[in-house]
C-alpha cells in the first residue's frame, strides 16, 4: 500500500488518494503510520522530497479533525537517517513545504545522524527565502546545537589568568571557548563557576559582558558548593562595580547563602562600605537574621565596624525608596513611600553617604580572595 501512496503523491493524483484513503480506512492502516521498506520513509517524507506537502496535508485533513494527535506524530516522524520531513523539504528547497511544516509544529532544530538540522540542508540548495522562514523560526546549525567537551586543564589556566591582574587573558580565553561551542557556563573551580572567581577577583562586571545576556542569567544566580551567590562574594570583598553589574545582570539581593546570610551580611562582615550602599540602594533588605542571628547591623556592631553599623542604622530608620526592574532604586515624584513598605533609604541620601563616607573597598588592603576558600560573614 505505501508504494501505492508514493506514486500517487509523486504524480499528484488526487483521485487515486483519495481512494487509497478508503481502502486504507477499510483495512484498519492509518496513511501516516505507513513507512517503506528502505529508509523507513513516511509519506510525509516522500511528499517533502517532491514538493507535495501541501497536497499530503490536504488529504489527510479528515484523519487529522479526527486525531487530533496525528500532526505532531507525522511531523516529528523520523526515517532510518534521523531525518524528519523538515530535513528532507529544506534540503528540497522546498518554498512551501518548509512554511507548512513549520507551521505544523516541526522542530527547527531536529538532529540528524549527522548531527545535522534543516538548516545545515537548506544552506546546500535551498533559496534564500526558505533559510530566513528557519531564520526566523529559530533555527540552528547543527554545530551550533551540539556542546564541544569541556577540556579539563581550561578553567584553571582563565582562573590564572584571572589572578594576573591587569592582563586580558582570561577574556581571550573565555572567548574562544564559547566560539568552539564550549559550555563554559559549566565549567568549575573549587565548587564554584566562573563568575565566582569573578567576583572574588573584582572582574565580574568585565565577566558578564564576556558571556552575554544568556550565559550570564544562567550564571548570576546559581550558587556555589557553599551555597554563596556570585553578588555574595563581591559584597564580601567590596568589589562595588562587581556589586552594581551583577545586580543590573538580575542578582537576588534577597538571596541567602551560607549560614543563611544575605549579601548585605557579606558586606557588612567585611566592613564593605561602599558595596553596601549599592546593595541599599538595590532594595537588598536589612533586617534579615542569619543562622546566628544577626542583622548585618548587628554583625557590624558586633565586629566593631563602626561606620558600616551607623550605615545599617540609618537604613533602617529611612523610607524605602522604589527600586527599578534594573535593581537600581529610583526618586519618587511626588509622595515618599509608604513606611509600610521594606525600610531602605532614598538614593539621594546614600549619594550623600557616598561623598561624605571615606571608601573602605575590600581589595584595597585586605587578604586575596585565593587564600580564603569560602568566607563566612559569620564571624
Amino acid at each position: 500500500m505505501f508504494e501505492d501512496f508514493r506514486r500517487a503523491l509523486i504524480e499528484g493524483d488526487t483521485q487515486a488518494l483519495d481512494l487509497l484513503m478508503g481502502n486504507a480506512a477499510r483495512a484498519g492502516q492509518p496513511p501516516h503510520l505507513l513507512r517503506d521498506a528502505v529508509v523507513d520513509n513516511t509519506l510525509l517524507h516522500v511528499a517533502a522530497d517532491n514538493g507535495r506537502v501541501r497536497e499530503w496535508l490536504a488529504t489527510l485533513a479528515l484523519v487529522r479533525e479526527a486525531d487530533v494527535g496525528v500532526m505532531p506524530e507525522m511531523v516529528a516522524a523520523r526515517n532510518r537517517l534521523g531525518r524528519t520531513a523538515l530535513h528532507v523539504a529544506a534540503a528540497q528547497g522546498d518554498t512551501d513545504g518548509v512554511p507548512l511544516l513549520i507551521e505544523a509544529g516541526a522542530d527547527v532544530n531536529a538532529l540528524d545522524d549527522l548531527k545535522l538540522t534543516p538548516l545545515d540542508y537548506a544552506q546546500i540548495h535551498a533559496p534564500e527565502d526558505v533559510m530566513q522562514r528557519l531564520h526566523v523560526a529559530g533555527a540552528r546549525t547543527g554545530d551550533a546545537l551540539v556542546e564541544r567537551p569541556v577540556p579539563p586543564d581550561l578553567m584553571p589556566t582563565i582562573v590564572e589568568a584571572m589572578y594576573n591582574v591587569g592582563s586580558d587573558e582570561w577574556k581571550r580565553l573565555i572567548q574562544e571557548a564559547i566560539a568552539d561551542q564550549v559550555p563554559v557556563e559549566r565549567l568549575r573551580y573549587r565548587g564554584g563557576h566562573l563568575l565566582h572567581v569573578a567576583a572574588e577577583e573584582g572582574l565580574a562586571d568585565e565577566c558578564l559582558k564576556v558571556l552575554g545576556p544568556e550565559r550570564a542569567t544562567a550564571l548570576v544566580n546559581e550558587p556555589n558548593d557553599h551555597g554563596e551567590m556570585p553578588l555574595h562574594l563581591a559584597a564580601f570583598w567590596g568589589h562595588t562595580p562587581s556589586v552594581q553589574a551583577l545586580i543590573d545582570a538580575g542578582a537576588d539581593v534577597h538571596a541567602v547563602g551560607r549560614d543563611h546570610a544575605s549579601a548585605m551580611h557579606y558586606a557588612a562582615s567585611h566592613n564593605c562600605h561602599d558595596a553596601a550602599i549599592v546593595l541599599i540602594g538595590a532594595g537588598a533588605p536589612c533586617d534579615l537574621v542569619n543562622a546566628e542571628g544577626l542583622t548585618p547591623f548587628g554583625l557590624a556592631v558586633r565586629s566593631q565596624h563602626h561606620s558600616m553599623a551607623r550605615l545599617l542604622h540609618d537604613a533602617l530608620a529611612q523610607p524605602a525608596a522604589p527600586v527599578s526592574a534594573g535593581g537600581r532604586a529610583t526618586v519618587p515624584a511626588e509622595a515618599p513611600a509608604p513606611a509600610a513598605m521594606a525600610m531602605q533609604p532614598s538614593p539621594r541620601h546614600w549619594q550623600q553617604v557616598l561623598q561624605d563616607a571615606p571608601s573602605t573597598t575590600a581589595r584595597a588592603g585586605s587578604v586575596s580572595p585565593r587564600s580564603v576558600q569560602s568566607p563566612s560573614p559569620m564571624s
